[in-house]
């Protein structure tokens, strides 16, 4: 009779709430707050009955409460991100008809469409569905990989996957596996050493895969991001359990024999000879420094408005429509526009970024911290190897410039992305981590069923 008036009462109360996903939150807590104030009255000699009524009348009218608790348990709107993002895949539409001449093609404008599209509807997405089933989410994330880069043709040695007269790469399927590692991290909480060493191999497998397929440039911007966040899990000591200074040991060990293998490889020679020229491109004027040269002749004739005065590289000159369609984008709305527009897209994009940072910051569920910050920083190592590229320094090749840059699949992916992002900044301020039925503990102890069976 006890445990019935309790719920009575409780669900009274949630009957006000009118966000659903709150409830369950709500209702433990109430339950606690009641069940702890019965037990004490119980101590001090009340029949459990009375006590159960005591505590619910000390707790106040249940409709009045369930009203205040609703003005205060909403998801919360992201109008100012959503309206940035809007703003982003507009003026990107505008720039891909500048720089092509002022020709707009239905599918120019019909893709960033789909892109918003896309957005609104994963921003209603639960993201906690990531916690939930986080191996099953890497198992199919590394399956693609294989099958996109095993099956997939090859455009300049890179691995592409084609359908309905579009074709998606390596390096854009990258795109979102930093929220695929966040969902490993989550699972592996609290497992000491054994967790860290479980999140550096996730790391490792996702990072290395693509480099089978051509795609270098996205598998370290993927592997930087990825030791990022599992140095962030091991700042917070009561992540994996551990002190902080013995797990970034263990973060770096792999970091050291990754460095090492590559010097020992046939490809440092590659690597040295790109970084020298990415500093210096005279080194190679007419090789790999041919396009950061002209970039760095196109920012320094770059007026505040309008066309840049541009002088030699003709050959280059001539060939910057068919680099403008892609990784050289902004390069040609700096020799086109002018200072002036390259700095108003940067300023919308380095507004969104502070914005979304500030939102990731305040996250109190570990899930939603780890998955908003895996796209957060997708985002940011887009921008920033897009806008060095397009300067002039050509170290990394960029993806795509998110909203902005031609490239369907990256448009749509990134947009799926930011709405998953702001799918956390909404809800996830309810979200109990302890709530979830995390799939990483079964898949752990089986591990260590497994290894302790066959030592």
């Amino acid at each position: 009779m006890s445990l019935e008036k309790i719920e009575a009462y409780i669900q009274v109360l949630c009957d006000q709430i009118r966000w659903k996903k709150a409830h369950g939150s709500i209702a433990k807590e109430m339950e606690n707050h009641i069940t702890d104030r019965r037990d004490a009255l119980m101590a001090d000699g009340m029949e459990e009955d009375v006590a159960t009524v005591q505590a619910i009348a000390e707790t106040g009218d249940a409709a009045q409460i369930g009203m205040e608790l609703d003005r205060t348990h909403r998801p919360k709107p992201q109008w100012g991100l959503l309206l940035a993002a809007t703003v982003l895949l507009a003026i990107g539409v505008a720039l891909r008809a500048a720089v092509s001449g002022g020709e707009v093609s239905v599918g120019a404008v019909a893709v960033p469409v789909v892109g918003l599209g896309v957005l609104c509807a994963v921003y209603f997405v639960d993201f906690t569905l990531i916690g939930k089933r986080p191996f099953a989410v890497y198992a199919v994330a590394v399956l693609v990989l294989c099958i996109v880069g095993g099956f997939g043709a090859r455009v300049n040695g890179v691995a592409h996957w084609g359908a309905f007269g579009y074709a998606i790469s390596v390096a854009v399927l990258m795109l979102p596996m930093p929220v695929v590692l966040a969902g490993v991290l989550f699972a592996v909480r609290g497992k000491k050493y054994v967790g860290v060493m479980i999140c550096l191999l996730a790391c490792a497998v996702l990072g290395f895969l693509p480099v089978t397929w051509r795609s270098v440039s996205a598998s370290i911007q993927f592997m930087a991001i990825g030791f990022i966040m599992i140095c962030v899990a091991i700042g917070k000591e009561e992540w994996f359990g551990i002190k902080r200074s013995r797990g970034f040991l263990l973060a770096v060990v792999p970091i050291v024999v990754i460095g090492f293998l590559l010097v020992c490889s046939d490809n440092v020679q590659y690597f040295s000879r790109r970084l020298a020229v990415a500093f210096n491109p005279v080194l190679e004027p007419f090789e790999l420094g041919y396009m950061s040269l002209f970039a760095r002749e196109v920012a320094a004739g770059a007026r505040l408005f309008g066309a840049a005065d541009i002088s030699v590289n003709t050959a280059a000159a001539s060939v910057m429509p068919h680099f403008a369609t892609g990784e050289l984008m902004l390069m040609s709305v700096l020799a086109k526009l002018g200072w002036a527009a390259f700095a108003a897209v940067l300023l919308v994009f380095l507004v969104f970024i502070v914005k979304g940072l500030l939102h990731c910051l305040r996250q109190r569920s570990a899930l939603g911290l780890m998955v908003s910050l895996g796209v957060w920083m997708s985002l940011v190592m887009q921008f920033a190897t897009y806008v060095a590229y397009n300067l002039g320094f050509q170290f990394l090749s960029p993806i795509a410039l998110p909203f902005v840059s031609f490239g369907n699949a990256a448009l749509i992916i990134n947009c799926a992305l930011v709405g998953l992002m702001l799918s956390v900044f909404r809800t996830g301020a309810l979200v109990r981590d302890s709530d979830l039925k995390r799939q990483g503990d079964t898949v752990y102890r089986r591990v260590l069923e497994y290894l302790y069976k066959n030592s």
